[in-house]
């Protein structure tokens, strides 16, 4: 018998959020290149030609799916927040231990991404906001928000 499995039971897996997690995570790693060469070889086919419009950025009028991509990945990190803030609540110790998880977290985001965009070369075109950095960092103040204050204040913030 696992002992693992009689000692620690896990609540089971949301798994609408995870389908959306898979498919932002499809267009992030590729999907996107993969749609826009299949688009090239075949430029007759309507139907690629559509999708491959999409996995474009739009200009600054309009909107398309590829927009989309980093609003929801981090609307995915905030419902997945929430699960774990619940789950790690204790009323004893208050918000302190959370608070100080979820800020860990975000700092060593925030030095993924400063190590991802190449701290140690000095350039001119050196990126500073990263998207795992953003992702921390906007995590981390919501995920605040949310501890410290009163459920309609939060909302509100």
């Amino acid at each position: 018998m696992n002992h693992l499995s009689s000692t620690s039971k896990r609540p089971p897996r949301l798994a609408s959020l995870d389908a959306l997690r898979g498919l932002d995570m499809l267009v992030i790693l590729g999907l996107d290149a993969l749609i826009l060469l299949l688009a090239s070889t075949a430029p007759g086919n309507g139907l690629l030609n559509t999708a491959a419009i999409q996995m474009t950025h739009a200009g600054w009028q309009g909107l398309r799916l590829y927009d989309l991509v980093f609003p929801v990945f981090v609307f995915i990190a905030g419902v997945s927040m929430s699960f774990s803030l619940a789950r790690h609540a204790d009323e004893k110790t208050g918000p302190g231990p959370r608070l100080l998880k979820i800020w860990k977290r975000a700092s060593l985001l925030v030095l993924l991404g400063m190590l991802v965009n190449g701290p140690l070369a000095w350039t001119e075109d050196m990126r500073y906001a990263s998207v795992l950095g953003l992702i921390g960092l906007s995590c981390a103040m919501g995920g605040t928000c949310v501890l410290l204050l009163r459920r309609r204040r939060a909302i509100a913030a």
